[in-house]
């Protein structure tokens, strides 16, 4: 394989993602652009575009495990370029990927690495997943209970520090105690000492 320079790269990318090219012929240049050492900025963005194009294009085909490949690309990517937002934007495919399929597990390491990047956009996004994991983990101890009481998860207070299910703490119904970390809530959330 002959060594590509940023000039032709960006032109393999700008001949790949034309419509109606196949998804092979654009994963071949990605990994002949992936070689690559010294992107320029054009050239990141163009790539990023293109691991973008690639994952959502196997997520449409419904080959979940190559999407998730190319959003795992995308957030090593912007780990490598130190991009939060290009990590952030490969967790929250994965993410979305994961509950499509109903893969609880995942999506919890996926919202845990999200926690890792310190990022605070689509932050309400990120609790909705969060609680969607807690609900299933609910949900599946009382599956093996033999009955689930879906009025009970939805009156469920939540802890806001780690998203576990609260209960009622000392002091009457006013408080809330999550077993889970140990700390006692208002019915607003707030932390009481």
């Amino acid at each position: 394989m002959t060594k590509l320079d940023n000039f032709q790269a960006l032109s393999l990318i700008e001949r790949v993602m034309k419509d109606g090219v196949a998804i092979k012929t654009r994963a071949d240049a990605e990994v002949k652009i992936a070689a690559i050492t010294g992107k320029s900025e054009e050239l990141q963005e163009k790539y990023f575009q293109l691991l973008a194009n690639l994952g959502s294009s196997h997520e449409d085909n419904k080959d979940v495990q190559s999407a998730l490949l190319y959003f795992k690309k995308i957030y090593n990517f912007g780990l490598e370029t130190e991009d939060k937002m290009r990590s952030e934007f490969g967790l929250i495919m994965s993410a979305g990927v994961y509950l499509g399929i109903d893969d609880y597990e995942n999506l919890d390491r996926v919202c845990k690495l999200n926690d890792s990047l310190a990022s605070n956009s689509g932050i309400e996004l990120w609790n909705i997943w969060k609680t969607v994991v807690s609900s299933n983990r609910i949900i599946s101890k009382k599956k093996k209970s033999g009955w689930v009481d879906f009025l009970d998860i939805a009156t469920t207070f939540w802890c806001p520090t780690c998203g576990d299910p609260m209960e009622g703490g000392p002091g009457g119904n006013r408080r809330y105690l999550c077993p889970s970390c140990g700390q006692l809530f208002d019915p607003n959330g707030n932390a009481v000492n």
